[in-house]
């Protein structure tokens, strides 16, 4: 049931071709000039399914390349959110580290951390229905969250500016909550898109090592996803 619904206008085009196959066969079989017209229906019936045929064997292909294209760009956001949460802004929201926060927290340093706008993702967003399952569903929560992210970094850090001692400590309380609440979203948009890129394994460690790069004081052990999970669970 649940594929008629999603698909009501093909269904509703292959019953018409049924229909109008039928009366192609009719028309021929009369051997006179209506034959004519049977022929021609029956060639625009060829053309048509040609078509038909020629998208159904293209989606696939083409969900698969724009898989992978969101993908990295998913997997790289996804890391970076991992990457600034264990470190510093999971600290933050440890009590006996509030005062450590509130003296290293600048407008400047504040702005570092906020993410890039997807390219990728913004530009395809009319095609996201060609993924199915529930991919499109789980981008667009993350991508949600994410924004949210970007918006309140730049929100507080416009609030501080001025202020010489820093970001204010219930902010950046607030702001270490809001990087958390985009890891799990992350996590099970990296599950629902996985399915469909071939080797996504390497694109997560390739996107988390580069972030770890730069971190050579201390390395955090296991694969995204299972850092994501300690952090959340």
């Amino acid at each position: 049931m649940s594929f008629f619904r999603r698909n009501r206008e093909l269904v509703l085009l292959a019953i018409l071709m049924v229909v109008a196959l039928v009366f192609s066969i009719a028309m021929m079989a009369r051997n006179d000039f209506l034959t004519n017209v049977g022929f021609l229906v029956l060639g625009s019936l060829l053309a048509i399914f040609t078509t038909l045929l020629s998208e159904a064997i293209k989606r696939p292909a083409r969900a698969r390349d724009l898989a992978r294209a969101l993908y990295e760009e998913l997997a790289d956001r996804v890391a970076r959110c991992c990457f600034d949460y264990e470190a510093p802004w999971s600290e933050y929201l440890d009590k006996n580290n509030y005062d450590s926060a509130f003296k290293t927290m600048g407008t400047f340093r504040l702005r570092k951390f906020s993410p890039g706008p997807p390219i990728i993702y913004s530009s395809t967003a009319s095609q996201l229905a060609i993924l199915e399952n529930d991919a499109p569903q789980a981008l667009i929560k993350f991508y949600f969250r994410l924004a949210a992210w970007q918006r309140d970094i730049e929100n507080v850090a416009a609030e501080c500016q001025q202020n010489k001692d820093g970001v204010d400590l219930r902010a950046v309380v607030v702001l270490a909550k809001r990087l958390q609440q985009t890891l799990t979203p992350g996590l099970k948009a990296l599950e629902a898109l996985a399915p469909l890129v071939e080797e996504h394994q390497k694109i997560e460690a390739a996107a988390i090592a580069g972030y770890d790069e730069t971190r050579k004081d201390v390395q955090a052990k296991g694969t995204l996803r299972e850092r994501i999970m300690k952090l959340v669970g």
